[in-house]
């Protein structure tokens, strides 16, 4: 039961998170300079050590060092991960986002058979190259729509954001795996930490000497509701929170099948919630049959990469973090 409560939260928070941002920006209020959303998202980050209690687990007592410079490459990663993630949203829209960051766990594959010698089956090859023509066919329905050079960009900055997450992945599961490693808890706290001081530095010098440019007027500009923007930015923070802690959770309770199904389930999820919820606010995100079927397809291979997976003897790591739009 708790395996399951962890997994929906896991799924609606990851949604919303997505469509929350990207409401944001509708509204004015997220200009992709001013890094706002990516600093909400590192607090409710944070606050996953302060608030959830550990799950103390038997380890061997060594006498290994907390990895800090491991885990200062794993902040450094997922930071401009969050910025490529946040500016290609914007541009792309949550749609088409959503259907390219889908592939997040196959590119970890891809890494950890690099980085972590695991090795792919010819199956789990040919379902890569499924997800391949998925994300290409999203890339023909999007160019009919709007600015192509935008969208061109845009899926380019979520390409580079999910290797980069992917990276993250593999980072982290080599920091915890080892004897005497700190918790998952421990790293989400420390990552969230040290990124999020990266963004919050960024803000403080850069959005606040700003803030009528970058806030202030664009919100006025698009006729945005400051008090509905509060609490969205609240929302937002407590669904950073909820995605952040049951990714944790679910860190080593849950094997690629559920991972896999659960990356599908948002990519569908926002696909189809942003079609109806932001067509009226931009073209790219109103729902054309290319769309369609490359979200089928993308879903197709990616499940069936990790139904694969499941029946191997060799298994991708667990890990399936969005993050911080969840990005």
């Amino acid at each position: 039961m708790n395996v399951l409560l962890h997994q929906t939260i896991f799924l609606l928070t990851g949604v919303f998170q997505t469509l929350s941002t990207q409401w944001l920006f509708y509204q004015g209020a997220a200009d992709k300079l001013s890094f706002l959303t990516i600093g909400a998202n590192y607090i409710g980050m944070v606050l996953v050590n302060y608030i959830v209690p550990r799950q103390e687990k038997s380890r061997p007592v060594t006498n290994s060092p907390f990895p800090w410079l491991s885990v200062l490459w794993v902040a450094f990663f997922d930071f401009f991960a969050n910025v490529f993630a946040t500016a290609g949203l914007f541009l792309v829209g949550s749609g088409v986002f959503q259907v390219i960051y889908s592939s997040v766990v196959v590119f970890t594959a891809l890494l950890s058979r690099v980085f972590l010698k695991r090795n792919l089956s010819p199956f789990q090859w040919l379902s890569l190259l499924v997800i391949t023509l998925g994300l290409g066919l999203s890339a023909l329905g999007s160019s009919n729509t709007g600015d192509s050079s935008e969208i061109i960009t845009g899926s380019s900055l979520v390409f580079g954001c999910t290797l980069l997450f992917a990276s993250v992945y593999v980072l982290n599961e080599k920091i915890v795996s080892k004897p005497g490693a700190p918790s998952p808890e421990e790293v989400c706290s420390w990552v969230g930490t040290t990124a999020g001081s990266l963004c919050w530095v960024y803000i403080i010098a850069y959005t606040v000497p700003r803030w009528n440019t970058l806030v202030v007027g664009p919100i006025e500009l698009h006729g945005g509701n400051n008090i509905q923007i509060v609490i969205c930015y609240g929302l937002l923070i407590l669904a950073s929170f909820g995605h952040s802690f049951t990714y944790y959770r679910l860190l080593g309770s849950v094997g690629a099948v559920s991972t896999g199904v659960l990356q599908a389930l948002r990519a569908i999820s926002v696909f189809i919630a942003s079609s109806f919820a932001f067509c009226s606010f931009d073209s790219h995100q109103c729902f054309t049959k290319e769309k369609g079927i490359s979200t089928a397809v993308v879903v197709l291979g990616v499940t069936a990469f990790f139904w694969i997976s499941s029946t191997s003897t060799s298994k991708i790591t667990k890990y399936d973090k969005v993050e911080s739009i969840d990005p």
